[in-house]
């Protein structure tokens, strides 16, 4: 009967060891939470073309930590009405315990899981839009506790190219509507460029030549006497740009002056442009913002 008791007692034992054991090892075991990604622009849900994010819009996100076991490159999200969302089979899961960095980038571009590096475009008439509108952002911090990341605050996506905003005025003796003002060019600009996914600098091409950027104006882009037409360029040393403006088939140039002969990433330069008869086209001082905006001199052009 005692041998009986104590072979009891002995499975008694191991039984309660190997439940021990099992407890020991869920315990140490570290469920995959998923990532939430939210995302605001320069502390604005605004983007350079005047626009929100639409549905349909991606960024590429990349973890910036070495530490821990959460390491994803050029995540695709996609942006709808309830905010952003996995683009495809790529979803940003915390695999332990450590706080990850993040940094991201639109519009997005390459393959998930590989470096986008650097993209090439455009600022010709065709390309202006949202695809050439270069956003970046960084420093954002999450975890497995504290799954949300925010680009927001100073970590908020950043305008990475120039804006150039011209409103044209009527003035003495001159309408704008019914055709009459066609559209514009502006001289001395390199159109080409590139942006570094990675650490969101965008710049022209320095070997480039410089060339004339074209825009053409519908009738219906005027409204109570005046007409705004914005483009998004590459940051770029700019010397000497030289506006001209062709009104009922007539050109007319004006110089457009920039601080420090420069346009710089973030800022918005907007000029208001006076169209007078015979004085000509005149453009004010120039006026820089925080998209980043910049205002300039008004300025003149003779007729």
């Amino acid at each position: 009967m005692k041998q009986r008791l104590f072979t009891i007692g002995i499975t008694g034992c191991l039984i309660m060891g190997l439940v021990a054991c099992n407890d020991n090892r869920e315990s140490d075991r570290v469920e995959p939470v998923e990532a939430v990604i939210c995302a605001d622009i320069d502390n604005l849900s605004t983007r350079a073309i005047g626009t929100s994010w639409d549905p349909g819009d991606v960024i590429g996100v990349s973890t910036l930590s070495t530490e821990g076991k959460t390491h994803y490159i050029n995540c695709p999200y996609i942006y709808d009405v309830d905010g952003f969302g996995p683009a495809g089979e790529m979803t940003i899961y915390f695999q332990d315990d450590h706080a990850t960095s993040f940094c991201a980038y639109y519009p997005y571009g390459g393959t998930a899981g590989t470096d986008a590096g650097i993209l090439t475009a455009r600022t010709d008439a065709e390309h202006q839009g949202a695809d050439i509108d270069f956003l970046f952002a960084t420093g954002a911090r999450a975890s497995k506790d504290s799954p949300t990341i925010g680009f927001t605050g100073e970590a908020s996506f950043a305008h990475c190219m120039s804006q150039l905003t011209l409103t044209f005025v009527e003035g003495f003796n001159v309408s704008l509507g019914n055709g009459q003002l066609e559209g514009y060019s502006i001289e001395g600009l390199r159109l080409s460029g590139t942006f570094d996914t990675a650490t969101g600098t965008a710049g022209a091409d320095t070997e480039a030549d410089a060339e004339t950027l074209s825009i053409l104006l519908a009738p219906d882009a005027i409204s109570g006497g005046t007409c705004t037409s914005t483009v998004i360029l590459f940051p770029q040393e700019a010397p000497s740009l030289t506006l001209t403006v062709r009104l009922d088939g007539t050109d007319h140039t004006v110089a457009l002056p920039l601080p420090d002969n420069e346009l710089k990433a973030g800022n918005n330069y907007s000029y208001l442009i006076n169209v007078s008869s015979p004085v000509g086209v005149t453009a004010g001082n120039v006026s820089i913002t925080g998209w980043a905006d910049v205002s300039g001199n008004d300025v003149n052009a003779s007729m």
